[in-house]
């Protein structure tokens, strides 16, 4: 992975938190959906030491 952390947040990371619209979402890479084919077409964020994986529509960790 390639993405650069967020270090500057002003929101909490938690299961379900809908993340904000500023914050650039990336595909998750083919790897990982390799292993958990549920998330194929799920997006993630960098922040700060923490993999955060979100369903893009709704922006939902």
């Amino acid at each position: 992975m390639n993405a650069q952390p967020l270090t500057n947040v002003n929101f909490s990371l938690s299961v379900g938190t809908v993340e904000p619209r500023d914050v650039r979402l990336q595909p998750l890479p083919a790897e990982v959906v390799e292993i958990v084919p549920q998330y194929r077409g799920y997006k993630f964020a960098l922040v700060k030491d923490e993999i955060v994986i979100v369903e893009p529509r709704s922006r939902r960790s």
